[in-house]
Parts: structure tokens; sequence; C-alpha cells
């Protein structure tokens, strides 16, 4: 997961398909992960990670679209 310059939420997990491969604008690139999310706005989830999830059953990440007043620049 990143976050984007703009505030975007960019996310993408799964397996890879490096083998698999499409053409766009006449380039052939890697078919990608099997889900891509982008998200505008806030965003809470639970880990994915069963492990995490067992020891951490009501633990969830909170990712804010806006930065706290003390970290925006100036």
């Amino acid at each position: 997961m990143r976050r984007r310059h703009n505030g975007l939420f960019s996310f993408a997990f799964g397996k890879w398909s490096r083998e698999i491969k499409v053409v766009i604008n006449g380039k052939e690139v890697p078919l990608g992960p099997l889900v891509q999310i982008e998200i505008f706005g806030s965003l809470r989830m639970k880990c994915f990670r069963e492990l995490c999830r067992i020891k951490y059953p009501d633990h969830w990440n909170e990712f804010t679209f806006f930065p706290k007043i003390e970290e925006r620049e100036e």
C-alpha cells in the first residue's frame, strides 16, 4: 500500500502475474497483481495476515485521508 502525493491510497495484493502479458499503447507489460484498488478518502481495515488476525483480533489499521495538522507542510 502506498499513498500518492495527492492523498490517493494505492493498494495492490495477490500473486503477481509476470508470465501473462498484455499490450497497452503498443507496449507489452506484465498483467500485475490480482487486486489493485485506489481509494479516495480515509480507510479502515483489519490485517489480512492470518497470524496477525489471530494475535490481535480487535486491531484495526486506520489510514486518514488528510495528514494531521502538525504533519502538514507550510
